[in-house]
């Protein structure tokens, strides 16, 4: 939509096996009583192998999301150090998308995805629903922000024959709203069909197709979308856009709109990184955080990019009337995610040999691949979308001028609770 900023991503899990079972059943109200019962167990074993008990945290909501931002910046460095041009993605859909799946996974399998998330250290033997409804809760207050238009879903598309339990039914929409629909993956064209009409719909036409086939021996696809329409507080003039020099290294540059205001902007200088910081707001308490070198040297920020980071940049932010010029750009990017979850630990899902015994009674199935597509459009009126230890940051003035006109991260957080939606790296705006 011309105007504003939109993010669409788009996560779809696909878990195959050999041979088929038999119906899914309804789930049962009050039915998850054994939620991760064998987890917990096995999970606090291994607990006292490798911490003392007091060194475990009660979850909540805030050191919840300090975890997710962790494993959210991991993910991103794992994957810029395998691209190296634009980059998009929405680590809080991978993130939430893994957090369901595990609620179905047990022993080793469901340890690895809990470690790999950052969530080990929490202390829920007693209270298996502890994280859950943390879960829940944060979803609930993005999602509920009337000035934030941000809609996130998952749907489960299960083959009519397999068996899932009514635990992981019962899981699934008590905490992440999951929907359920039945579907023949034999009748693979139809199958497709169904699913790329579904998504189409609740990408309101920005993704028409998703899958161009898909396999017949498919079991299970969990799909998670998120739609983020963000508008600047702060509009830029379109009458002010201008063809300008973008510099994308030092021997090569190209042309690009460039946006202009003049705003009061919150931003940094840090000193250590040799890096510009901005903040760039949204109406309903998100925003946009642009990190931009001195040098066209990104590769030293991303290594250090972390939580302590980044929240020592927003406590040091000073406000002042700035010019800023901005370029637009529109992203359309698509990653096939195994390899980088792999790298993070989670690697007995995809082997056959991962304990899905919390989704289902059936045996040697595997989690074949995980695709992430994310949309971005950034214009005049908005967004819209299908640490170094002892840093040295210095919170003196930035100059009157601030020109992205190299390469740059930018990250789109939801303010209030520091929750990270989106994280890309600009290194060519004409490009995809």
């Amino acid at each position: 939509m011309k105007g504003e900023i939109f993010f669409l991503i788009l996560l779809p899990l696909c878990i195959e096996r050999s041979i088929s079972s038999t119906n899914i059943n309804s789930p049962n109200k009050g039915g998850n009583d054994d939620l991760s019962q064998s987890n917990h167990t096995s999970h606090n074993a291994t607990q006292k192998e490798n911490i003392s008990y007091e060194a475990q945290q009660q979850p909540t909501i805030s050191n919840v999301i300090k975890k997710m931002t962790d494993f959210e910046l991991s993910l991103y460095r794992t994957i810029a150090k395998k691209h190296d041009e634009n980059i998009i993605i929405c680590p809080f859909g991978i993130f939430f998308t893994f957090a369901s799946l595990m609620m179905g996974t047990k022993g080793s399998t469901y340890r690895e995805i809990l470690q790999a998330l950052n969530l080990h250290l929490f202390n829920t033997t007693d209270k298996p629903h502890a994280l859950p409804s943390i879960f829940r809760m944060l979803q609930d207050s993005i999602t509920k922000n009337e000035d934030l238009v941000l809609e996130q879903g998952s749907v489960s598309f299960v083959h009519e024959d397999f068996p899932v339990k009514d635990s992981f039914l019962n899981v699934s929409l008590q905490y992440f709203d999951m929907e359920f629909s039945n579907l023949d993956f034999q009748n693979s064209p139809k199958a497709k069909e169904v699913i790329n009409n579904y998504i189409k719909n609740k990408t309101k036409g920005m993704i028409p197709k998703l899958f161009d086939e898909i396999d017949p021996q498919t079991k299970f696809i969990l799909a998670n979308y998120i739609l983020f329409n963000g508008k600047w507080i702060y509009p830029f003039n379109p009458a002010f856009t201008e063809l300008d020099t973008f510099y994308i290294s030092k021997y090569s540059n190209v042309k690009v709109p460039m946006m202009f205001k003049t705003d009061k902007i919150s931003s940094i200088f840090d000193k250590n990184l040799r890096c510009w910081v901005v903040k760039l707001p949204y109406r309903g308490n998100a925003s946009m955080m642009v990190i931009m070198p001195q040098e066209n040297d990104l590769a030293s920020i991303e290594d250090h990019l972390s939580t302590e980071l980044i929240d020592e940049w927003l406590a040091n932010m000073k406000l002042s009337k700035m010019d800023v010029y901005f370029p637009k750009f529109k992203l359309d990017q698509k990653y096939k995610m195994k390899k980088c979850l792999q790298d993070l630990g989670i690697k007995e899902i995809f082997s056959g040999k991962g304990n899905l015994s919390g989704l289902t009674d059936e045996r040697n199935l595997r989690l074949s691949q995980v695709t992430q597509r994310v949309m971005i459009e950034v214009d005049e009126k908005g967004t819209e979308a299908v640490a170094v230890t002892g840093a040295e940051i210095t919170a003196y003035s930035m100059p009157d001028t601030f020109r992205a006109d190299h390469p740059f991260i930018f990250i789109i957080t939801e303010d209030p609770s520091k929750t990270l939606l989106f994280i890309g790296r600009i290194n060519d705006p004409t490009k995809p």
